[in-house]
């Protein structure tokens, strides 16, 4: 089969009509300049994408470090607190050491009260209530009074012991919860601020991410496309050479046709001239 048929249909269908060799040439010159074009954008789209990728492990990382920082803190906060409000276990704290201290005072104030009133009650010649000024009528009465405020005094150490321990852990309690005060400010700022953030951008990261794998992916097809086409073009060429050879070849044999009709035709004149004379 001659070349024409056999490449019209697809050389016709790749440029919209069928070409000589030197259009087909230029055509493909084209080609190879899109081709070389969609390797440079391929090439820089990859490198962003790329780029983009290791982006996203670092911030990947950094909020997965920043999500652990917090969930160490919230804890911390919570074995000293017991709950995670800060601010109103501290306050609660404040008021339970303002009463621990009041009743310190109280029991410490109660020693001295409860040993001078017994010694009111034991010396004096005509003793009396010391509150009242009640006289007690009988000694039995006295005695009763007496004893009741030895027992009471008597407690009154274990109480204050207790109170005063009590006291100081509160206290001790209060200083660790003041020490936290920074990292109280830091884990706010991490839920408030910095974990949102970073969220926010590995969010934008992802999308960038996808957007770019999208442009890869149309540019790769751009690229097989063009491809295709120019191997197919470049297959062509050498039967559209061979072709236009032919067709001049076929051009030179008419030529050589028509000139020797022409000289045919002369002798032909030639011989009607001299049979007719």
């Amino acid at each position: 089969a001659l070349p024409i048929f056999r490449h019209g249909e697809e050389l016709t269908s790749l440029l919209g009509y069928f070409p000589s060799k030197k259009q087909l040439e230029d055509w493909i010159h084209a080609k190879v300049k899109d081709i070389r074009q969609t390797h440079d954008a391929l090439s820089k789209l990859n490198k962003q994408l790329a780029s983009a990728e290791q982006n996203k492990n670092h911030l990947s990382g950094e909020l997965r470090r920043k999500e652990e920082q917090l969930t160490s803190y919230e804890e911390k906060l919570f074995n000293l607190c017991g709950s995670q409000d800060f601010d109103s276990d501290l306050t609660r704290l404040q008021d339970e050491i303002e009463k621990s201290s009041k009743q310190r005072a109280m029991l410490a104030g109660a020693t001295a009260v409860y040993t001078q009133f017994i010694t009111q009650l034991t010396e004096e010649n005509q003793p009396c209530c010391p509150v009242c000024q009640r006289v007690f009528p009988s000694e039995a009465e006295l005695q009763d009074v007496i004893s009741d405020m030895q027992s009471k005094l008597r407690l009154v150490p274990d109480k204050l012991k207790s109170t005063e321990g009590d006291l100081k852990r509160k206290e001790k309690r209060r200083d660790e919860m003041m020490g936290l005060r920074p990292v109280m400010e830091t884990l706010e700022e991490l839920r408030e601020k910095e974990i949102p953030d970073l969220r926010n951008k590995l969010q934008n990261i992802n999308r960038e991410i996808q957007r770019l794998k999208n442009e890869v992916e149309e540019q790769e097809t751009l690229l097989a496309t063009v491809m295709s086409e120019e191997e197919s073009a470049k297959a062509c060429l050498q039967d559209v050479a061979l072709m236009e050879r032919y067709l001049m070849e076929l051009k030179d044999v008419d030529r050589k046709i028509a000139q020797q009709a022409a000289k045919l035709q002369v002798v032909d004149l030639n011989r009607s001239d001299r049979t007719s004379t």
